[in-house]
């Protein structure tokens, strides 16, 4: 709970927060001796913020625990002008001051950070910003429709992004030019209101990536994600209980998941192909998950999962495999030591597995120390690191004077940085870096010797979603709260999925190695297909498997067929999967008889025949049924040519699914505090993959042991390398490059800053625009690559920022019908990528009206606006989504 002190005018003068209350005996008073807390309950040692005011009741002076302090200077109308941030090293000290000028009508329109930088807003009589000029973006002009909607922008570079809206100032596109007279890089369009169900919502959009179409059912729900990227198609779908809950996600490889509920609406157990992986989650009364049982639980002795809160509800240790993580805080809430046990010896720690960290008084991370190595951090005013020292090494950091740009890193190894006009590096001496108009990278090229080597190119959708990575030749997907669920081979074979719990990874599901596939081209004796008769070849429709499709014309008299035949890996029970891409021509009747070739009792098994309707469920996997099968004889699936229209023959798919086996191989994610991956295990608890605190570095320069158990390459039950590339939340790591996509930008580890300014620009909360969460990854996340979360503080360091939207809950967290709130979601995801160089936050749950700041704010805090109007509205209302 939060403890609210005021003083004699009732204005808060203390806050002290704590999630549990121990007995006491004693009576609270404010800073003017008046009660405001009297009871038999206190709370425990938590951290402590004073606060102090002027007359007129603005806040001029906030302390925290550790003595730190942040001051305030307001003019006679009581905006603020001016802010004091702590000295780094001295408490109760400021060193560094940002001021804040305004126009006659409340408006802001200059800024100046602790280095004398400015950032400076133009703007017109409605206080929309006309020209915005930046130390790191330089200047960037807007242009606005009579209803004050966006209709270009200028960058720096000369690039011009320009917006079209519908009569309900819906964006219908978005076009992205390189220059006034260049051609057009990019053009993406909306399409709003297309039946079925798509009445107010969005239903597609076509973007360079390809195109993706959303279905509702008749209350709303979104129940089903096309995504076609190049030829391939990937189909996501999501059932629902009657309670409004998602109970079924449906991934594009045709793998399901299952999620089922407690009476209190929370997530209990986690089923994936029918077969039980996650049971009896339970939960602290913060929400967080406290226990859980995975692995070989049908044999019940499952392995636990479990967490303990400090007195303030923080976590304190978490299970990580066959050990516990545990976390040390400091008065001020900052984690200072971390380190792991064996849960079978729980005291003693772990050999080098300690790591003890300190702060400077802004709350930037200045060492990492463990038993191998020690790691430390220096900043300049504005939060870039100007150091970093590794062991006796120190390599100093070269920050440009005029702007917050890396210019240079001395080491550990020389890299020296151009950038273009629009603060994005164009080199570093090593890699060479290009983008589309609209600002996005994309492409990395590395001279080696003489010879430029292109390292990757990458390919967004219209929501900035990464779906496409030419250097592994990896496709991706997202579910309906942009988390990544998908990565794909070339020929949409899935490489992994994952499994979520709200923000939690909980799986990674890899292919099942006695899977097989067999293709209209496969000729091999363990999976091939025979064709008789009259079959085309084509590519024309998306979302074949493979290298195309055969089509059969309708209404044929001649019994033409295609049989494919798949022999087992295991005698067991197997899934049979069949794939077609669909039409409004083709047959509603195709028919595949299926032959599992086995006996039971002496008796032959006999074939079964299933009719499809192939207009429908195109582009993915489709379950036919599933039997039981054996290894000395292969199975055989007759697709037959005759049907009352096309029959698409494309590709059968078998995969085991046992009460102890499922079709993919599952692999459990143990996460830190902040839902970082840390450990990677198989059913069994042996490690597969690490990346511990201490091995990573705090900023996550470091790579994870991807064979922590020495398994042997090439044994087939114990492949020895396993590779992951999920980092800290919201980030997908690329090894090539170095960098992780961390969705509206990219991010360095080895510098500990993204590699472009933040799009929103000074609305993301830090001074310098590079920053990653002010230099504290121990304590803050930023999922999007916008602004730092993980705090509720109105003010921190001196700069005002709004906390972050609330997270994105699932369905069973809200008190009402999801349905309105998913298609306002996916809209404000819109409405979001056109005004990216506005402050707009992409759930669409508020909006921080950057251009007002402080007007008509007395007491200094932010002002708020929900965001998509009229549909947001109607779903607040009805049931507070969002908030």
């Amino acid at each position: 709970m939060t403890l609210l002190f005021k003083n004699t005018k009732g204005l808060l003068a203390m806050r002290s927060i704590t999630m549990r209350l121990v007995t006491m005996r004693s009576i609270t008073t404010g800073f003017a001796g008046v009660l405001v807390f009297a009871s038999s309950m206190a709370q425990a040692a938590a951290p402590v913020t004073q606060l102090e005011y002027d007359a007129n009741g603005n806040p001029t002076k906030i302390t925290n625990s550790l003595g730190a302090s942040t001051t305030q200077q307001y003019d006679t109308l009581d905006r603020r002008i001016k802010q004091n941030q702590p000295h780094a090293t001295t408490a109760g000290t400021q060193n560094g001051t940002i001021t804040t000028q305004y126009n006659a009508i409340d408006e802001i329109t200059k800024i100046t950070d602790p280095r004398a930088l400015n950032t400076t807003y133009t703007k017109n009589a409605f206080g929309e910003v006309i020209t915005l000029v930046s130390p790191d973006t330089g200047t960037t002009n807007h242009t606005y429709d009579n209803a004050g909607n966006l209709l270009t922008k200028t960058n720096a570079k000369g690039g011009i992004t320009t917006y079209t809206y519908d009569a309900l100032n819906r964006v219908k596109s978005i076009t992205h030019k390189p220059s006034a007279t260049g051609l057009v890089d990019e053009t993406i369009t909306y399409t709003y209101d297309e039946a079925p169900n798509g009445k107010g919502r969005l239903t597609s959009m076509t973007d360079l990536s390809g195109t993706t179409r959303w279905i509702y059912d008749a209350t709303g729900h979104l129940i089903e994600q096309q995504q076609t990227t190049n030829a391939l198609s990937f189909t996501t779908q999501t059932e629902y209980d009657l309670a409004d809950r998602i109970n079924r996600v449906i991934y594009p490889s045709g793998q399901y998941v299952d999620y089922r509920y407690n009476t209190n609406g929370q997530v209990n157990q986690i089923w994936v192909n029918s077969v039980l992986v996650i049971n009896d989650i339970q939960y602290h009364p913060t929400g967080t998950i406290k226990r859980y049982e995975w692995g070989d639980i049908q044999s019940g002795t499952p392995n636990v999962y479990q967490t303990t809160l400090d007195a303030q509800g923080r976590p304190s240790s978490m299970t990580m495999g066959k050990e516990q993580h545990l976390i040390t805080y400091d008065s001020a809430g900052r984690i200072t030591q971390t380190h792991r046990v064996l849960t079978s010896n729980p005291a003693s720690p772990i050999a080098n597995s300690v790591s003890t960290y300190s702060y400077d008084n802004l709350d930037r991370l200045t060492s990492q120390a463990n038993p191998t190595t020690n790691t430390g951090y220096t900043y300049d005013l504005n939060s870039n690191r100007t150091t970093l020292i590794i062991g006796a090494n120190s390599y100093p950091y070269s920050i440009a004077t005029t702007s917050n740009r890396l210019t240079k890193e001395a080491g550990p190894t020389l890299r020296n940085y151009t950038y273009n006009a629009d603060g994005s590096p164009s080199t570093n001496g090593q890699d060479t870096y290009s983008y589309y108009a609209s600002g996005r990278l994309k492409q990395v090229t590395r001279t080696i010797g003489t010879t430029p080597t292109n390292l990757y190119s990458l390919r967004y959708n219209g929501l900035g979603q990464l779906v496409h990575r030419t250097n592994n030749n990896q496709y991706y997907t997202y579910d309906q709260f942009q988390r990544l669920i998908g990565e794909y081979t070339s020929t949409g074979d899935v490489s992994q999925e994952t499994v979520w719990l709200g923000n939690t990874p909980m799986l990674t599901l890899r292919p099942n190695a006695q899977e097989r596939i067999a293709d209209n081209n496969s000729t091999i004796a363990t999976n091939k297909a025979t064709l008789t008769g009259t079959w085309a070849a084509a590519t024309t429709l998306k979302g074949y498997y493979g290298s195309n499709y055969h089509s059969h014309a309708s209404n044929a008299a001649t019994p033409d067929k295609i049989t494919y035949t798949l022999t087992p890996t295991a005698t067991q029970r197997f899934n049979i999967y069949a794939r077609w891409v669909a039409q409004a021509t083709n047959a509603s009747n195709a028919t595949y008889t299926i032959a599992p070739n086995t006996t039971v009792g002496g008796i032959a098994t006999p074939p079964i025949s299933i009719t499809v309707n192939q207009q429908q469920n195109g582009g993915r996997w489709n379950l036919l049924t599933s039997l039981d099968l054996n290894t000395a004889n292969p199975l055989t699936v007759t697709l037959s040519g005759q049907g009352n229209g096309a029959v698409i023959a494309d590709a059968i798919r078998i995969v085991p699914n046992t009460p102890n086996q499922t079709q993919s191989t599952s692999y459990y994610i143990h996460t830190d505090h902040l839902n970082t991956p840390r450990v990677i295990v198989n059913a069994n608890n042996q490690l597969r993959w690490t990346w511990y605190p201490e091995q990573a570095e705090a900023f996550g320069a470091n790579r994870p042991n991807e064979n922590p158990s020495n398994l042997i390459n090439g044994t087939p039950t114990q492949l020895g390398s396993f590779s992951y590339h999920l980092r800290f939340l919201g980030q997908l790591f690329d090894p090539a490059t170095g960098l992780s996509y961390n969705y509206f930008r990219d991010y360095n580890p080895r510098t500990g800053r993204f590699i472009e300014s933040d799009p929103i620009g000074l609305a993301g909360g830090q001074v310098s625009t590079y920053t990653y969460v002010n230099g504290n990854p121990l304590s803050f996340t930023d999922e999007e690559g916008l602004a730092p979360s993980g705090t509720w503080e109105t003010i921190f360091h001196g700069l005002h920022f709004s906390p972050p939207p609330p997270s994105l809950k699932l369905p069973s967290q809200w008190s009402c019908s999801a349905a309105c709130y998913t298609g306002v979601q996916l809209e404000c995801v819109v409405r979001y990528s056109s005004y990216i160089d506005q402050p707009w936050y992409l759930t669409g749950e508020r909006r921080f009206d950057y251009s007002k700041g402080n007007s008509g704010n007395s007491k200094g805090f932010l002002d708020f606006y929900n965001e998509c109007s009229k549909p947001y509205e109607d779903c607040r209302k009805k049931c507070g989504c969002g908030e």
